[in-house]
């Protein structure tokens, strides 16, 4: 999901990753563009390297699909369209 708190997008373990930044992985040099090996590294180095910025989501989901999410219960609902306050 994007949106301003997460403008690279959330963190996805299920996500395919770009490298951004040249990485040393068992002594091999990733070249940044390239697309990560996930097999390479355990999820908590994962998350690591993407909240580091040396990986990035190959894909940031649409603005589209974020919109069409359903407001929770409780929640402020801003920008989904609706205008109940309008005369």
């Amino acid at each position: 999901m994007t949106d301003k708190a997460f403008p690279r997008g959330r963190f996805d373990p299920e996500a395919n990753f770009v490298v951004n930044r040249p990485i040393l992985i068992s002594g091999e040099e990733i070249a940044p563009g390239t697309t990560f090996d996930k097999k390479l590294v355990d999820l908590r180095r994962l998350r690591q390297l993407y909240d580091q910025r040396y990986l990035r989501l190959s894909e940031l989901k649409k603005i589209e699909e974020v919109s069409k999410l359903k407001a929770r219960p409780g929640r402020l609902s801003i920008g989904l369209g609706t205008d109940d306050a309008g005369d």
